[in-house]
Parts: structure tokens; C-alpha cells; sequence
């Protein structure tokens, strides 16, 4: 019978399952059998062609509702719909993965932009202090300099006396070796 009613359907002028039903042998006047959402319903059998069905309408809202390809066709892109969404989530995921990795590098720089800073202001100090300490020996040495230079020009000095009264030891001691005649 549901072989008879699809193509009975088909033949039909409205083409509807109503007047599907009526051909079939409903009684005139009395509306086809309906599910709960008021869409009219038609035995199928086994054999039965679901993408030649008939449009059926919704005795509701007085839609046209979606024949079997068209609602398979809507549920594959619903399906790839969800993949791509499952893949934005996979991929909003891992973006907020990365934030946070990169929020950690941020605080580990920071921490060592910190140290490094601390490092400098102890490395200007002791910088500081090694420019003092090479001022004192600096100032030391050219001391040490003056002091030697004046060393030396007084050995010079002391030198020459020396030598001087050395050379009139001499004379005197050739002019007693002359000595008087």
C-alpha cells in the first residue's frame, strides 16, 4: 500500500500525501494520519525510493519541510559545521596554551630583566669602587714617582759630593806624595 500511496502521490494534481491519502482510498473529507509536530505520515515500505517522496508540508506552520537528500544534505553540513567548530576549539585550545606559556616567559623575563638590572647596579657599584681604589693607587704612584724622582736627584747630589770630595782626597794624597821638597 505504501508503494501504491507514494505513487499515487506523485500522480496526484496536488502532489501532496493528502491527496496521496484520498487517492488511495481514504474517505473523502477525512484528513491523513499525522505525528506529533502535525506532519502528515505515509506507510513506506522496504523497497520504498525516499529521495522520490513527496514534498510532505508542516499542517502547523504550513511549511515546506525538507525531503530525505535535503535533510541529509543539511546534516552533513551540520556535521562539517562541527568539525570545523571542534577544530576552532582545539585551535582556541591551544592558543590559550600558548598564552599562558608566553605569560610565564613574560614573568621569567621580567624576573630576569629585574636580576640583570640588580646586577648592573652591582657591577656599577663595583665599578665605582675599582675607579676609586685606581684613583687612590693612581694618586699613590705618581706620589711614589715624585718621591723617587726627589730620591734620585738627591743621590744625584750626594753622588757628585762624593765623587768631589773623593777627587780632592786624591789631590791631597798626589800632593803628599810629591810632598814638599
Amino acid at each position: 500500500m505504501g508503494d501504491r500511496a507514494g505513487a499515487l502521490a506523485q500522480s496526484t494534481p496536488s502532489g501532496s500525501v493528502h491527496g496521496a491519502f484520498e487517492a488511495s482510498g481514504g474517505v473523502a473529507g477525512l484528513t491523513p494520519p499525522r505525528n506529533r509536530s502535525g506532519c502528515t505520515l505515509t506507510q513506506a515500505s522496504p523497497s520504498t525510493d525516499y529521495r522520490a517522496m513527496p514534498v510532505v508540508e508542516d499542517a502547523v506552520s504550513n511549511e515546506r519541510l525538507p525531503t530525505t537528500a535535503e535533510a541529509l544534505a543539511q546534516w552533513r553540513a551540520a556535521e562539517q559545521a562541527a568539525a570545523v567548530a571542534r577544530r576552532g576549539r582545539v585551535a582556541a585550545d591551544a592558543a590559550v596554551v600558548a598564552a599562558g606559556e608566553a605569560v610565564a616567559a613574560a614573568i621569567a623575563t621580567a624576573d630576569a630583566a629585574r636580576a640583570a638590572q640588580a646586577a648592573a647596579a652591582l657591577a656599577q657599584e663595583s665599578a665605582t669602587r675599582t675607579a676609586a681604589a685606581a684613583r687612590i693607587v693612581a694618586t699613590a704612584t705618581v706620589s711614589d714617582a715624585a718621591d723617587a724622582e726627589s730620591e734620585s736627584a738627591l743621590a744625584d747630589v750626594t753622588e757628585l759630593e762624593a765623587r768631589d770630595r773623593y777627587h780632592a782626597a786624591e789631590r791631597r794624597a798626589a800632593g803628599l806624595a810629591d810632598g814638599p821638597a
